[in-house]
C-alpha cells in the first residue's frame, strides 16, 4: 500500500493512493510539474466514480490481509 512519509517530522501524511495522487497533482505549489495532471478536471467525476466502486472490494481488502501476515 502507498505511503506519502514526511522525512522532516517523520510520520505518515497520508495512505490513501486517491488521495496522494490529487496531493501529487495540487498540493506542492511551485515544486509540482504543471505540465502533468494526475488529476484532469474532465474526467474527475468518472475518476471518483471508478474509486467508488473499486476502494470497499479490493483497496480495503488489503488492510485485513496486511494485519494477518
Amino acid at each position: 500500500m502507498p505511503v506519502l512519509w514526511d522525512r522532516k517530522r517523520r510520520t505518515i501524511v497520508n495512505n490513501e493512493s486517491a488521495e496522494i495522487v490529487r496531493m501529487f497533482n495540487s498540493g506542492f505549489g511551485d515544486l509540482a510539474d504543471t505540465t502533468v495532471d494526475l488529476y484532469p478536471g474532465e474526467l474527475r467525476d468518472e475518476i471518483e466514480a471508478l474509486n467508488a466502486r473499486i476502494y470497499p472490494s479490493l483497496n480495503n481488502g488489503a488492510y485485513p490481509a496486511s494485519v494477518l501476515c
